[in-house]
């Protein structure tokens, strides 16, 4: 072959390479092109958010609803390109001049701010988000690095320089979450929530200024009644923090996501939340974004309620009505207290007040103020409170010993006035130096539960307690302290012995007793009954979306059976009936009901002396229950002041009108 040949072929070979490598060029610049403008492969999918599952209550009242929101999203196959930074910035401030100037909000996550002198520095409370800033993933500098640092290399690496830095800070803003959440064609960033309809009319008028700029319709999260009706119940959602997504973006959420905070929103998460579609965004030759729908989205399941709204209303602000300006003379300190209303045929939850309640509407703005409370509105009273029961104990103690042979119905035993060291201030009350349980029960006499204890011996007192459900969770859906059941164990945990003198103060569950509403409200279920102990729980069944199918229903559940005879229950059962015949702030409802009131002292900080709590657990109607309710007054000098409510609230619910009488000062009957 010729040198000729030779250099020819030469040639034409290192053509061909080259004409291959400006071929491979030129589609690796289209398909770059492409991506900056947002193209994706087949295989990229887009979710379609589910609508969270709605709330509602017994009678299908709407609790917590969705309506219809415009967020203001930015699509990445028409956005100015990341190469095109300074056009970028200039769409996104006008963007932001545009919503400030209509007072509107836009996500602004930079864990950056300025200090009353106008120096920039980390925000409080952003330790993850600081340390992703800082990671190599955005700005790969040192973890010692300054917020001046930072903030110097954010304005240099998204062009920034000619901006004020109030403008640099909100731009740079933007530009980090964008790249934080991988903005491209398979990822559109929402800008702002919740935008009026008027400036999204706006910005679509004005589209050709806005390339790229579109707008989505989602759910958002609303309350269909006052805020302060029920948030202990119902709960808030809000966005995900660093941690949760980092937890659970395996799980399928999103960054700017909700996800359940407290209450039922947070304890059926997993129902409530639904299943995101998925939708196809593909960036055409021409320029175009098309999208295709491959699977949609599955709605979140509706959940009822056994909670009766306009019951939970009505106790919640006549409550409020009554601890805040009725007793005003005789509470102690500030208003507190709860009310537990249930069916005791089924452990079904009608309403659950814990109060002083908040507006679970502005929970972010007044956080700092409800952290400060004195009173600690946060703290659910109904479920997480535990407190000393007093008197209220005595039926248990009564029915214990009953069942376990230790008196009788006739069994009579003294009163002196005291036992030992221990007194008891019905002394002279009862009628006669002795009294059988029947008056033991009704009149409230310390004597005869000391004694009854010591003949039963603790385990036996405690048996029947743990029976009751006193001393543990319920098992209520939402959180909850177990409370303390006072025993040996309990004692030498603490490195305690326990003494005789704690087998009699727990005749009167003095001691270290101490148990949540809730649970009382159980146990005097369990009471009217006739000794089956339910789960309580709010939740009546669960139905999809639509409410066409339903997902669940729940059953009564029996957690006990609470071994007592008939006969002995009756014994107990007709002394409490007693009790409310015989008291006459009692006497103004319409039909006969059963009670036990308690009062229990405790030391609180700032008083010489213990201070009274209130409690009152009944039901009626007393030969067919149909409701149990449990009222406590905390800090409210005694039982007796709590009366009054109670009484108002039979009178609601049997639909009886009547005066509410003035709250009596406490006296020795009602123990």
């Amino acid at each position: 072959m010729s040198e000729n040949k030779l250099a020819f072929r030469r040639v034409a070979a290192i053509c061909a390479v080259l004409l291959c490598f400006v071929g491979f060029l030129s589609a690796v610049g289209y398909y770059q092109a492409a991506g900056s403008r947002g193209a994706v492969s087949q295989g990229d999918l887009t979710p379609i958010p589910a609508a969270r599952g709605e709330i509602v209550d017994t009678n299908g009242v709407p609790l917590v609803v969705n309506r219809q929101s415009n967020n203001l999203i930015f699509k990445a196959g028409l956005f100015p390109a990341l190469k095109n930074q300074a056009e970028r910035n200039e769409l996104i401030l006008s963007l932001i001049r545009l919503l400030e100037s209509k007072e509107c909000e836009w996500l602004d996550k930079l864990p950056m701010e300025f200090d009353a002198k106008g120096n920039i520095q980390f925000s409080k409370d952003r330790e993850t988000d600081i340390a992703w800033l800082k990671s190599k993933e955005m700005l790969y500098v040192n973890d010692y690095a300054t917020a001046d640092a930072c903030f110097a290399a954010l304005v240099d690496r998204f062009e920034l320089k000619k901006y004020k830095k109030e403008e640099q800070r909100k731009l740079a803003s933007v530009n980090t979450e964008l790249w934080h959440q991988g903005f491209q064609v398979s990822r559109p960033y929402t800008f702002a929530q919740d935008v009026p309809s008027d400036l999204i009319a706006r910005i679509k008028e004005q589209s050709v200024q806005y390339p790229g700029v579109d707008t989505e319709i989602v759910p958002v999260r609303e309350y269909a009644i006052a805020g302060d009706i029920m948030p202990n119940i119902l709960g808030r959602v809000a966005a995900l923090d660093p941690d949760e997504y980092a937890r659970l973006k395996t799980q399928g959420y999103r960054m700017n996501d909700v996800i359940g905070k407290s209450g039922l929103e947070k304890v059926l998460e997993d129902t409530l939340r639904g299943k995101d579609g998925k939708k196809r965004i593909t960036l055409n030759h021409d320029g175009t974004l098309t999208e295709e729908i491959i699977e949609p989205p599955v709605q979140g399941n509706t959940v009822v309620l056994n909670i009766d709204v306009s019951l939970q209303k009505w106790i919640m602000e006549n409550f409020a009505d009554f601890t805040e300006n009725t007793l005003k003379g005789k509470r102690l300190t500030y208003a507190a207290g709860s009310v537990v209303v249930m069916n005791p045929n089924t452990g079904a939850v009608l309403a659950l007040v814990s109060y002083p309640t908040y507006d679970i509407t502005k929970f972010a703005e007044i956080l700092p103020e409800l952290n400060k409370a004195e009173s600690r509105p946060l703290w659910d009273r109904a479920l997480m409170a535990a407190f000393t029961p007093g008197s209220t104990i005595k039926p248990s103690v009564a029915v214990t010993a009953l069942q376990e042979g230790v008196i009788t119905k006739d069994t009579r035993i003294s009163c002196t006035g005291s036992y030992g060291d221990y007194k008891c201030p019905q002394y002279g009350l009862h009628g006669g130096p002795t009294l059988n349980v029947t008056t033991a029960i009704s009149t409230s006499c310390n004597s005869f539960f000391y004694e009854c204890a010591v003949r039963l011996g603790i385990e036996k007192v405690n048996t029947y307690r743990s029976l009751f459900g006193l001393g543990q969770t319920t098992g209520i859906e939402l959180p909850e302290n177990e409370g303390i059941l006072d025993s040996p164990e309990y004692r030498e945990a603490l490195g305690q012995d326990w003494l005789p003198g704690l087998t009699i103060q727990s005749g009167i569950a003095q001691g270290d007793n101490a148990f949540t509403p809730i649970q009382v409200a159980n146990y005097v279920a369990t009471l009217a009954n006739g000794g089956t102990r339910y789960v309580p729980h709010v939740v009546k069944e669960i139905k999809s979306y639509n409410l066409s199918a339903t997902v669940l229903t729940k059953e009564p559940e029996v957690a006990a059976k609470v071994p007592v005879s008939a006969e002995n229950m009756k014994i107990v059962q007709d002394a409490m009936g007693k009790m409310a015949r015989d008291d006459y702030r009692f006497g103004k409802l319409p039909l006969a009901i059963a009670a036990k009131t308690g009062t229990n002292q405790r030391n609180v900080d700032g008083f010489a002396k213990p201070v009274s709590d209130g409690w009152v657990m009944s039901w009626a109607p007393f030969e067919k229950p149909e409701i149990s309710v449990m009222t406590f007054v905390e800090l409210a000098s005694g039982s007796g002041v709590t009366i009054p409510f109670t009484t108002k609230l039979y009178n609601y619910y049997f639909g009886r009108s009547a005066s509410f009488p003035k709250p009596d000062a406490e006296n020795a009957l009602l123990g």
